[in-house]
């Protein structure tokens, strides 16, 4: 009785399978409707957001635009950022007059590209049934819609790093070297917007090396790669180091170590807010550095980097603890401020914050649970899926921002449904074509 049940559950979950796969297409556009929906609602009810790190974006693309020289809020040119969005921005703002709703039409365009890039990598790896729940997990995650409405990093770099993994599946789908060569190119352009991609970068190119020398790699293929990266991450740091005299990347992390982790840890600590803590850390760097404001760029850099490093040093199981809580809220935070602005009753709101928290966390226990499941079947991509995601989700943990979270949830649930290979979602088998009679007559004379 249990099997018949069993059997019976798996043949209408098949014939549901199989009827979603004829109709994805469709659907994939309903899906799409219903997120361009969102995104508009989304812009109607919030406005385009310039946040706290938005100035940051906004001022070098302005300069870059007046005088050719990206500089940042005081005036001297970027060096904790990195040119990638500010030269978007100054191209769309080239085009346009300076208009921000017009970043943010770029942004929602982006936005649904990432949900139809989701879709065509989960259904070419699986079926397409698959890549729509893919795409459905992707639009009810409402930090996509304020990233998209926000001056901020998050949804360009969400969408070049899909688009790279579209192109790495062409690759392997097509065995033509311009979709891998595509894809390394995006990998570094992305490192343009976020730096975080950056020590990926270079265990990428690592792992290609070592396939490379045992022959499991051709060097072409790893040649191509040193060559994109040593342009992008050579030619950014040489020309900090003219300008500066430091060969650096970015000091971002230097400087948020003092901006922000610290602070952030102390106010912890001490249950006190946000500005008084930084406030005990302005105190420290005007006393250990009078002069603070006369150093070279690079000196205050190695202040902030003193201040902040010592306190997150000399408490690191209370820093542990903030990259532990910080992790889980960007893995779950259903983006809260979101939808209080939706003109919804409390309830509801409370409802869809719920909803959205229980979806995400239904989204990695699946994922988790169809890894451990097929872990003898797993393949390399897989394996580089997971370890692109555990990657993305580290870097950026420290705070916790649920809009961090769009760099890694399409690589996550790209995971997630290519270890749902059970049976009941199993692509059907082609049914063996019946022997003409010759052919059957041939066979039984053999």
């Amino acid at each position: 009785m249990k099997e018949k049940t069993e059997n019976r559950i798996r043949t209408r979950l098949s014939r549901a399978a199989g009827w979603l796969d004829i109709h994805a297409d469709r659907l994939l556009l309903v899906l799409l409707a219903l997120q361009a929906i969102g995104l508009v609602v989304t812009l109607l009810c919030v406005g385009v957001l310039t946040v706290g790190d938005s100035p940051s974006y906004i001022a070098p693309a302005e300069s870059f635009l007046q005088s050719g020289v990206m500089r940042d809020t005081h005036g001297a040119p970027i060096l904790q950022r990195t040119p990638g969005y500010p030269f978007l921005l100054a191209m769309i703002y080239a085009v346009t007059g300076g208009s921000n709703l017009a970043v943010v039409f770029v942004q929602m365009g982006m936005a649904l590209a990432v949900t139809f890039l989701l879709f065509r990598v989960v259904g070419s790896l699986t079926r397409p049934c698959l890549g729509l729940a893919a795409a459905l997990f992707y639009i009810a995650d409402f930090a996509v819609y304020s990233a998209a409405v926000s001056i901020l990093t998050d949804l360009p770099f969400a969408f070049l790093l899909t688009l790279a993994l579209f192109l790495l599946t062409k690759r392997l789908q097509t065995g033509e070297s311009r979709y891998l060569v595509g894809c390394f190119a995006l990998l570094q352009v992305a490192m343009l917007f976020r730096p975080t991609i950056l020590y990926f970068n270079l265990l990428l190119a690592a792992v290609l090396l070592v396939f490379s020398l045992l022959r499991r790699l051709s060097w072409k293929t790893t040649g191509v790669y040193l060559l994109l990266l040593l342009v992008v991450l050579g030619g950014w740091t040489a020309r900090n180091a003219v300008r500066f005299g430091r060969p650096v990347f970015t000091t971002i992390r230097e400087e948020s170590t003092y901006l922000y982790y610290a602070p952030e840890l102390y106010a912890q600590e001490n249950d006190i807010s946000f500005d008084e803590a930084m406030a005990h850390f302005e105190a420290q760097l005007e006393e250990q550095y009078p002069d603070f404001d006369r150093l070279p760029r690079m000196e205050q850099v190695d202040a902030y980097r003193q201040i902040g490093s010592t306190y997150l040093r000399a408490h690191p199981l209370g820093y542990l603890r903030m990259n532990v809580l910080g992790l889980f809220k960007e893995m779950v935070g259903p983006d809260s401020d979101t939808i209080d602005a939706l003109p919804l009753p409390a309830a509801l709101r409370t409802l869809c914050k719920l909803g959205v928290a229980g979806m995400l966390l239904l989204s990695y226990l699946l994922y988790a649970v169809g890894f451990f499941a097929n872990l003898r079947r797993l393949r390399w991509l897989d394996w580089l899926l997971l370890l692109t995601t555990m990657y993305l989700m580290a870097s950026t943990a420290v705070l916790g921002y649920s809009r961090f979270r769009l760099a890694f949830y399409p690589t996550s649930l790209t995971g997630t449904f290519l270890c749902l290979r059970t049976r009941a979602f199993a692509a059907p088998k082609p049914k063996p074509e019946p022997a003409q009679p010759n052919e059957a007559a041939g066979e039984a004379s053999r």
